[in-house]
């Protein structure tokens, strides 16, 4: 290996900075090899011989071109590939710089190659040549880009101190004292006036006014501002600064301000430091930087003024077309000057060269509509910006989101439903993600609703006509869809319209079944790709790939094909299975009958309540509830059993909308047709409903005691009884799982199925409503599963399985036979899970008899206080429902063993020791009443954990208070 390339392995700088300026600095070498110990390198030999005029020109040139010229070219080369790669996003306000240190530091080997040729530079050269400050600089600029700044302000300062001005006997002069106040001038810079005619003629001007200036960077990066102010605040007034460097000084106090939140005094300096840009592109960076600032600062003619500038200076679409948006938003421009833009914008967007900003640009133009308040302009303008957003992901997305927005504004909610389903919440904002996720279910309901209402209307309406009219407008509708499937739609084109669009979502079946083998990827499967692919064609038909096709076929649908007939264009008379669809059959689904065509009604009247109640509960949009409570009124008025809490409601929402007279007139119909209403009494005496309130609820609790303990028959009078004073307001889910559990155990199906519809109407979306809806399917197939078990044979696995619901069992299950304890270790260990100190006494003797061992095998043991057996059943059935389903590599089975007449346990387990019990509890008792005994009262169980040995002393004294009290001094938080 040549010494050349071996030398920066063997030799360090020692870079020496003294604050008074005093030290001679001076560059050593050390550790070399002992190959070279006795080598010098030129560097070394500096002022051993004179450095005449040839010695300098031959030393200037080698260090210039062999070595500066490369290194600087390359460092220029790693800044510029960093603003390569730096990309603004120009709706938040701009980095100052347009690179990234972090991108800088990445670049780790050319940084390094930096280094070596400038440490090379100096190393192999003498050092009076003229080039040794610029390889300094080179190396400070290298550990600054490395985000080493400790490092770059050693050599900044060393650049400082080593090259301030001498005094004639060569000592330094302090630099900031009254020393350096020479000619009754205070400076600190380096009067680059003074420089020699040579230094001028074959090098660069002096480096350390830049030092100086890299040196207040390197503060403000390390927030050290009040190093940084001083300093800067110095050059500032500094008169022997060199004029030169005045711009890169602009930029440094700009950046200064920026980091210290000091906005328009940043953007003072930003524009001061203008001529300092490379290019227009970053002189229209600067500016719109500038402008941004101004606009923060609420200046906002400035910041129109500096926001066209940069739309003028700027080569880049993106840019100039953000600029020109925020000149509008700032500016107070009458409908004529938006137009004007709004015109520019949309001309600019025809052009070849913004081909690819043609979604930016046609989004821009949008939101400068809605500046004038043109909603429906924005949504055509929007809609050419999702068509060319194809490959820009954020800004479609931004796109559907402001196409949602907008609609949802102009009260076209299935339209803005449609938007919103087409949106990717992961790329929202969080404030945005938050307003969708909660808006899209309501809308959902919302649009589902709308369908369901349109197809009994549709269904009633053709119900009225003769069988002749029924074939004429089954042909006219035919033809239509025939037309409608006849036109291929470009896949470029969105399929949705400027007027808006007034359907729903449709539910999409699941074309992902779980009966793929082993577990097989869907895609991967031809055969379920091939059933998924006849599965959507039956239940979609055929649809053009475009954005959103679920929801605008449906919408399509629902306005031109009312009667849901078959429109696969390639056989419009065939139905799916290829057989032609009957006339028998097509009436079949009409509503004729008298109990058909009020079974039809209760759907509008669901649909149309849950609607109003979505538009003012859940969306707060009070005049769309007013209007959908009147028309609820005005359709239904005698055939609705809840009138008196539509009246309630609508009462509400035309207060809300300061609709006073409405209001009061809704009011007296409700005062005279139910005066005794719970609703009236809201309305009228807020105090006496309270009270009511109270009462009705101390009432209902012990019917739903009474039905818990199995007094059944005084249960059913009492609930009676309190019905016929409070009505069915006050009912609770609790109260309706548990008295359909009842009506189960005596075969009354359609009671208990009554009750649990009634639990699910007042919340759909809770677990009881889906345990509910299970135990719905289960009774309406009574007869069919009690056949088939009496009549199957099989062997019973181990591990027993309950079934769902127990109907008619009241027998006790006899507690598991004593399993024999464990002997007990020399020296046990407790398990690490149980952190109460006491636990980690292995073996601890209670009093009565009863021991605790944490090596034991334990039972988790709910304790179920006067608790009927029916319910005893319901309960180990909704544990081991959830053990399956949590605890799937567990077998726990479950048991119940009485205490007393008041208690029973049921027991879980048994589990190892006493640290998977504990923590078995800690997983399932925060759960317990939320999902799996949600019909429970608390105050009915209770969680302990009990070994065989205590489980047979307990049985034996019965004392269950005694023995939980003594689990509590071991366990306490159990």
């Amino acid at each position: 290996m040549s010494f050349r390339k071996c030398f920066l392995l063997l030799l360090h700088f020692s870079f020496f900075s003294v604050v008074c300026g005093q030290a001679y600095t001076e560059i050593g070498f050390k550790d070399k090899p002992k190959r070279f110990e006795n080598k010098r390198l030129r560097a070394e030999k500096t002022g051993d011989k004179k450095f005449g005029v040839i010695t300098r020109v031959f030393q200037n040139n080698f260090s210039h071109y062999n070595y500066y010229f490369n290194a600087n070219a390359k460092l220029n080369e790693i800044y510029a590939r960093a603003k390569a790669s730096f990309k603004d996003d120009y709706t938040k306000l701009l980095p100052y710089y347009n690179y990234s240190l972090d991108a800088t530091a990445q670049e780790k080997d050319e940084l390094d190659s930096v280094l070596y040729k400038s440490t090379a530079g100096i190393a192999l050269h003498d050092l009076r040549s003229n080039w040794v400050d610029n390889f300094l600089m080179l190396i400070g600029q290298v550990y600054f880009l490395k985000k080493d700044m400790d490092s770059a302000y050693q050599i900044f300062q060393f650049v400082n101190y080593a090259y301030a001005p001498k005094e004639d006997g060569g000592y330094d002069v302090p630099i900031g004292s009254n020393a350096s106040n020479t000619e009754g001038i205070f400076t600190i810079a380096t009067n680059e006036k003074k420089t020699s005619a040579v230094n001028k003629t074959v090098g660069l001007p002096p480096s350390r006014n830049e030092a100086l200036l890299w040196l207040s960077r390197v503060f403000i990066e390390r927030k050290q501002y009040g190093e940084a102010i001083g300093l800067l605040q110095m050059l500032n007034n500094d008169p022997q600064f060199p004029k030169r460097l005045k711009y890169d000084l602009a930029e440094l106090n700009g950046y200064l301000y920026y980091r210290q939140g000091s906005y328009d005094s940043a953007a003072h300096f930003i524009l001061a430091s203008l001529k300092k840009a490379e290019n227009n592109t970053e002189k229209a960076r600067k500016e719109f930087l500038a402008a941004q600032l101004y606009a923060f600062t609420g200046q906002h003619d400035l910041a129109v003024e500096f926001f066209e500038r940069s739309a003028k200076h700027t080569n880049d679409p993106v840019m100039e077309v953000n600029a020109s948006l925020n000149a509008i938003k700032n500016g107070n421009p009458g409908a004529g000057e938006i137009d004007k833009k709004v015109n520019a914008l949309l001309k600019m967007a025809r052009k070849d060269r913004y081909d690819q900003y043609r979604d930016v640009i046609y989004y821009t133009a949008a939101k400068a509509l809605l500046e004038n308040n043109k909603l429906e302009e924005a949504n055509e303008v929007l809609l050419k910006s999702v068509k060319y957003s194809d490959k820009n992901n954020q800004q479609k997305n931004q796109s559907f989101l402001l196409l949602g927005d907008i609609h949802y504004d102009l009260k076209r909610f299935s339209a803005a439903g449609a938007f919103y389903d087409s949106l990717n919440i992961s790329l929202l904002a969080a404030a945005d993600a938050a307003r969708i996720n909660y808006r899209k279910p309501l809308l959902n309901l919302l649009n589902q609703n709308i369908l369901d209402i349109k197809k009994q209307d549709s269904l009633q309406y053709v119900a009225t006509l003769s069988d002749a009219e029924r074939r004429a407008l089954e042909k006219k509708e035919r033809k239509k869809n025939r037309r409608r499937g006849g036109k291929e739609v470009p896949e470029e084109e969105p399929s949705y319209g400027s007027s808006g669009l007034s359907g729903s979502t449709v539910p999409t079946g699941d074309l992902f079944s779980p009966d793929a083998k082993g577990g097989e990827w869907y895609f991967n499967s031809q055969s379920l790709k091939s059933k998924g692919s006849v599965s959507f064609v039956q239940k979609w038909g055929k649809r053009p790939n475009v954005d959103n096709w679920r929801r605008q076929s449906a919408i399509e649908t629902t306005m031109l094909n009312p009667l849901g007939l078959q429109s696969d264009v390639s056989d419009v008379d065939a139905p799916v299975d290829g057989k032609p669809e009957s006339d028998e059959k097509k009436i079949d689904i009409l509503p004729v009958t008298p109990e058909e065509v009020k079974a039809s009604n209760a759907i509008i009247k669901k649909a149309l309540f849950d609607n109003a109640a979505i538009y003012g509960d859940g969306l707060g949009e009070y005049p769309e509830a007013e209007k959908t409570y009147l028309e609820l009124l005005n359709r239904f008025n005698n055939e609705l059993e809840n009138k008196d809490e539509v009246l309630f409601r609508a009462i509400y929402a035309a207060k809300k909308n300061e609709h006073l007279a409405l209001a009061d007139s809704l009011m007296s119909i409700l005062k005279q047709n139910y005066s005794n209403s719970t609703f009236t009494l809201l309305q009228t005496n807020p105090q006496a409903y309270q009270l009511k309130k109270r009462i009705a609820a101390d009432a209902y609790e012990k019917v739903y005691n009474l039905f818990i303990e199995g007094a059944f028959s005084e249960a059913v009078a009492a609930k009676k009884k309190a019905d016929s004073v409070f009505g069915k307001d006050y009912w609770t889910q609790q109260l309706l799982f548990i008295e359909s559990i009842y009506y189960v155990r005596q075969k009354e199906d359609s009671t208990a199925i009554g009750l649990l519809n009634e639990l699910i109407k007042k919340d759909s979306k809770s677990p009881l409503a889906e345990r509910a809806a299970t135990m719905i399917d289960v009774l309406k197939r009574r007869k069919q599963i009690e056949n088939y078990l009496t009549n199957l044979e099989i062997e019973r696995r181990e591990d027993n399985y309950t079934p769902v619901v127990h109907l008619n069992s009241t027998e006790m299950v006899s507690a598991p036979q004593k399993q024999p304890a464990p002997k007990q270790p020399t020296a046990p260990i407790a398990p690490k899970e149980l952190k109460n100190d006491s636990l980690f006494v292995p073996k601890q003797q209670l009093s009565n008899g009863y021991s605790f061992n944490v090596n034991h095998k334990q039972y988790v043991a709910v304790v179920l206080n006067k608790v009927e057996q029916v319910f005893i059943n319901e309960a180990s059935n909704s544990f081991s429902r959830y053990n399956k389903s949590n605890f799937y590599n567990q077998t726990i089975p479950a048991s119940v063993v009485p205490v007393d007449a008041d208690n029973k346990l049921l027991l879980l387990g048994p589990f190892p020791n006493a640290s998977d019990a504990v923590t078995y509890v800690s997983k399932v008792k925060p759960v317990t009443s939320a999902r799996i005994l949600p019909w429970l009262e608390k105050t009915k169980y209770y969680f302990i954990i009990i070994s065989d040995s205590n489980l047979d002393i307990l049985k034996e004294n019965k004392n269950l208070g005694e023995y939980r009290q003594l689990l509590n001094t071991v366990l306490p938080d159990l």
